[in-house]
């Protein structure tokens, strides 16, 4: 029960996915290289009232803080990365860019590297390729549920390579498929739908189409 409530507290961790490999939704899901310390015991083998209190005391205060600043982090590094001037987006670049943001996502939740390959930039796209080529050795898959587009708007940029600064929500959550399904169904229960801001880099093609040339996260 302690340790059920400590870890309740604790600054949840996220998992990276999103097209360009950005922090994903909010989950609890596993962290690598971490393990729980051993009971500390006083020669007589246990921990008298007073020091099970103190215990308990300081694992609950420990716990709130790293919270609280893994948090304020949290929103310090939102804020970096926000794009500082912004005005509106030109509708035409609104028109194309709408059907190609969803078309990137769906396919990077699909794992179609053929649609990506026809979506990005050659080199773009060899950057999220060696991404995803290292999650599915990794024995995991990015997926993405319920994306939507709340707001977009522009960056200072030109019209041949267009900045637009899409704010949407998702689900994202890694599925494991060489885990139980009861693993996979906890993994997706643990994470919630997250909004988030990015800037997509885009670059005019000869035959009117942008490409994805940068996702900044």
């Amino acid at each position: 029960m302690l340790w059920t409530c400590v870890l309740g507290l604790s600054a949840p961790t996220t998992a990276f996915g999103r097209a360009g490999g950005a922090t994903g939704s909010t989950t609890t899901g596993e962290t690598e290289g971490t393990t729980s310390s051993p009971s500390s015991y006083h020669q007589s083998g246990y921990y008298g009232y007073n020091n099970g209190q103190n215990l308990v005391s300081g694992l609950v205060i420990g716990a709130v803080a790293i919270f609280i600043g893994g948090s304020r982090l949290k929103k310090r590094a939102d804020q970096r990365n926000a794009p500082r001037d912004v005005y509106p987006i030109e509708p035409e670049i609104a028109r194309q860019f709408e059907p190609l943001f969803y078309r990137v996502e769906q396919a990077w939740s699909d794992g179609d590297q053929a649609t990506l390959a026809a979506l990005m930039t050659p080199r773009y796209f060899h950057e999220m390729k060696r991404l995803l080529d290292r999650w599915h050795a990794a024995g995991k898959i990015n997926r993405l549920e319920g994306m939507v587009i709340i707001n977009l708007e522009a960056a200072p940029s030109t019209k041949e390579t267009p900045h637009v600064v899409v704010t949407a929500q998702a689900r994202d959550y890694f599925e494991y498929p060489g885990k139980s399904p009861e693993y996979n169904r906890n993994q997706y229960d643990q994470t919630r739908l997250e909004r988030f801001v990015e800037v997509w880099e885009l670059q005019k093609q000869s035959d009117g189409r942008y490409l994805v040339a940068k996702i900044r996260q």
